[in-house]
């Protein structure tokens, strides 16, 4: 009993050890990866939106799940039906011999081969569907903006919210048909039911219906897509304007609608002629459909195109233009039932007394250029190389006088890159930026200079008394650009500034994470291939991790069912720099909701939307 016994313990054991091997490098490959998302969540969760965490989370593993396990269950039943109609006989051909050694190698798993291709393959055709996630939430909960298009009478959301996920779900079908095809010719080719070097009965009766089956399906399926083309002309680019015009309507539209019942009239000679020798049926419909295309597709739009548009263009695309401005206009929320119109006399001539009368618009317009004069910031008001202006400086409005004024402001950002290479020095010690620089948009000094009004490095931020603009907190943990990530809170105090003399500070704020625990400081030397987080003994209990410190992606990453702009701009109100970053929920040529999002430097984000 127990020298039986014996083998079977060791075996056992063998192959608990081997899984433990395997599981533990699996593990290891994909840290960094556990490592992300770890701390991605205690991002979200330290910004009070971790709901938005899990659901994209969710989102993309059911995505992920549902299309993988669709594939593969769609691969594994062609190949079981390949399998099952597999002749008894096979005819003798030379590639025989090769075939057998197959069929003695892997004929008693073939059932765990078609398993285990099914499954690479369906993660392979799965995976990348978890990108799809922003169009199957806008799928699932968009809703009606109560216009329709003047084509096909469609509500204009189904171009934004339902369009792009339909033309994803057809295109990955379609895929997923051709991958199962050519598996499929292989099964049939392995078993038998296709010999190319036979004389005669090259395919089984069974591998010709099969195949027939999957060119009808495929057929059917482009139907589909050729009838989704024809909504998409409503949104294309590249004409004078935006979305149909006269040869989308006139020739495009009639060939889509021609190729489409080609199309499913090629499903039905694919099945017809599962009951007929040879491929005549299909091979003729297949040409129709390949000329077909080629002139009505690309032939007939350009000649027409050239020969009746352009000659008369003005007139002909006239109607077309209109309908893109009436589109443009409701898309931004600029149509007329939610504008007040007024006419506006124009009076010609000007006049001295005119001037004086409209001094205020003429003070508020901007004379000095922003790139012009970034030099003279920079010389001027950068007394380290790592305090600087990253940015061109942007022009703002603020009371001066009481008045409002334009005014060139920038702030001064911390440059990382000109800092000692030393990890104290980068990631403990300089943390931050420090204040800006605001100097009149329309005035200058004696000498030529920019005529500053908040300027100066050092202990007191010098702020013109006539200006409105007060500071209480002018570090800059957030900015445009800005890369890496900081340790505050740690044992020694953080640079504020460094001029004459140095001043320190503690961070205040709330954009930090804990890393008060190992899983968090491993988690986070992970992400950031960094072990100092580790084993550094600057760390203490109190110490936070302050990353995704450029404003633009903060925003994308809270809000990605938004497009940003890439140029924010900073503001100075309750005392700290905060940041306008402009976003909108749009597919590239329809914008659709425009809103403001603001991040504070230094606290949480908020969303404001007119």
């Amino acid at each position: 009993m127990a020298a039986t016994y014996r083998p079977r313990s060791m075996s056992r054991a063998r192959k608990i050890a081997t899984i433990t091997i395997v599981v533990f490098f699996l593990l290891l490959l994909s840290s960094s990866g556990i490592a992300r998302l770890y701390t991605d969540y205690l991002w979200f969760d330290g910004l009070g939106l971790s709901s938005i965490w899990s659901t994209l989370v969710t989102t993309k593993l059911w995505l992920a799940g549902t299309f993988t396990l669709l594939f593969a269950l769609l691969l594994w039943v062609n190949l079981y039906v390949a399998g099952r109609l597999a002749p008894e006989i096979r005819p003798l051909t030379p590639e025989d011999d090769l075939l057998e050694r197959y069929h003695a190698l892997v004929g008693p798993n073939t059932g765990k081969v078609r398993v285990g291709v099914s499954a690479l393959f369906g993660l392979l055709l799965g995976v990348s569907t978890a990108g799809q996630w922003n169009q199957w939430i806008l799928f699932r909960h968009g809703s009606d903006f109560g216009v329709v298009d003047p084509v096909f009478g469609k509500d204009a959301s189904f171009y934004v919210f339902r369009l792009p996920f339909w033309n994803f779900l057809v295109n990955w079908t379609f895929t997923a048909l051709i991958f199962t095809l050519v598996f499929t010719v292989a099964a049939h080719y392995l078993n038998g039911g296709i010999r190319a070097s036979a004389m005669a009965n090259r395919v089984s009766v069974g591998a010709k219906t099969h195949m027939a089956v999957l060119f009808a399906l495929i057929s059917l399926v482009r139907a589909v897509m050729y009838y989704l083309d024809r909504f998409d002309l409503l949104t294309q680019t590249g004409g004078v304007v935006d979305g149909a015009l006269t040869t989308d309507l006139t020739v495009r539209l009639p060939a889509l609608n021609l190729l489409v019942v080609i199309a499913i009239a090629a499903a039905g000679l694919f099945v017809a002629n599962i009951w007929r020798h040879g491929w005549s049926l299909p091979a003729l419909a297949v040409g129709l459909w390949l000329v077909v295309s080629i002139a009505a597709g690309a032939i007939f739009p350009s000649a027409y195109q050239r020969i009746r548009v352009q000659p008369d263009r003005t007139t002909r695309e006239a109607a077309y233009v209109e309908r893109n401005i009436e589109a443009t206009l409701f898309a931004y929320g600029l149509d007329e039932s939610r504008l007040l119109v007024e006419n506006f006399a124009y009076e010609p001539g000007f006049s001295a007394e005119k001037l004086a009368n409209n001094t205020d618009i003429f003070d508020a317009v901007s004379l000095l250029d922003p790139v012009l004069v970034q030099e003279q910031f920079t010389k001027t008001q950068s007394e380290k190389a790592f305090y600087g202006f990253s940015k061109v400086l942007e022009v703002d409005r603020y009371r001066v006088d009481g008045v409002q004024t334009p005014l060139l402001i920038a702030t001064r950002d911390l440059i990382p890159s000109e800092l000692e290479d030393e990890w104290e020095i980068q990631h403990i010690v300089y943390t931050h930026g420090y204040g800006v620089v605001a100097a009149g948009a329309n005035d200058v000094t004696s000498t030529g200079a920019p005529d500053y009004l908040v300027s100066e490095n050092g202990p007191v931020i010098q702020v013109d008394p006539t200006i409105d603009i007060d500071f209480t907190q002018p570090q800059i943990y957030f900015s445009d650009g800005f890369d890496g990530y900081a340790i505050v809170g740690a044992k020694r105090d953080e640079v504020d500034y460094e001029s004459a003399t140095r001043g320190e500070t503690r961070y205040s704020g709330e954009g930090g994470i804990p890393i008060d625990s190992l899983v968090r400081k491993t988690a986070f030397a992970l992400r950031f291939g960094d072990v100092n987080i580790l084993i550094s003994d600057f760390l203490t209990n109190e110490s936070q991790i302050i990353f995704q410190r450029d404003v633009v992606e903060r925003v994308r990453q809270v809000a990605p069912y938004l497009a940003f702009d890439d140029n924010p701009y900073p503001i100075v109100q309750d005392g700290r720099v905060k940041w306008i970053v402009e976003g909108s929920r749009q597919r590239a040529d329809s914008p659709i909701h425009r809103c403001r999002a603001i991040r504070s430097a230094g606290s949480s984000t908020t969303f404001a939307t007119p």
